[in-house]
């Protein structure tokens, strides 16, 4: 058994649309931001933290269509390292949040593009993601 844990949980705002867009084998991939605030303490300034998060097949559909900057949303998934090289030969790396799930917390009257689906969006089981 492995001691080992990657999860995460945010309920927060998308401080950003949505960019929904597809792979080349049909795969829908949405990216977007998120910011959640955690209480220090009395008399003290919470902290804010903004997260890059991505998602994928009708998860990402779902997301794309229904939310949209400033949008309170709860995003359960896992963290993932990502590394690449830039157009000018520079090494890149940036932490990303995998979303399995998106639960979408605003009421159908403040979805900007129609009705949000009747049941909760949940991406397929990771072992099935690019």
């Amino acid at each position: 058994m492995s001691a080992n844990v990657n999860e995460v949980r945010i309920i927060g705002r998308l401080t950003r649309d949505p960019v929904l867009s597809y792979t080349a084998t049909g795969v829908a991939v949405a990216r977007f931001g998120i910011a959640t605030n955690r209480y220090v303490g009395a008399g003290k300034p919470e902290e804010v933290f903004f997260g890059e998060v991505v998602c994928f097949y009708k998860t990402a559909e779902n997301v794309g269509r229904y939310l949209c900057k400033g949008s309170p949303a709860y995003i359960s998934g896992y963290l993932k390292n990502e590394r690449w090289t830039a157009d000018n030969g520079v090494a890149k790396s940036a932490t990303r949040i995998v979303a399995e799930t998106v639960q979408f917390l605003s009421s159908s009257s403040q979805s900007p593009h129609g009705s949000p689906p009747s049941q909760s969006p949940h991406g397929s089981p990771a072992a099935e993601k690019p």
